[in-house]
């Protein structure tokens, strides 16, 4: 696995499937987090743990600012600034650009 700072494009891909998740949860819907933490690691090549320490550090961004966050994910709020504009771009639903 990779031991260097995530990229523009992997904490894409990781938001992208935290939101994927949240839309599920609230709609009510079944779903496997660790079914999308196996998905993610493919796209990504980061490990489990580290998947799910980024999905805290979206939980922390979204708990910030008074939004709903997935369960079991508590926030963790010592995240990279980038992360954070990466969520608030997902938020206003534009595409970041590195």
């Amino acid at each position: 696995m990779k031991p260097n700072a995530w990229t523009i494009e992997e904490l894409q891909h990781l938001v992208d499937t935290y939101f994927s998740m949240l839309e599920k949860e609230q709609a009510g819907l079944p779903y496997s987090k660790a079914e999308y933490n196996r998905y993610l690691q493919t796209k990504i090549e980061r490990s489990r743990g580290s998947i799910e320490m980024k999905w805290m550090n979206v939980s922390a961004v979204l708990s910030e600012r008074g939004m709903v966050y997935v369960k079991g994910y508590k926030p963790y709020p010592n995240y990279q600034k980038i992360l954070q504009d990466v969520v608030l771009t997902k938020i206003n639903g534009v595409k970041a650009v590195a």
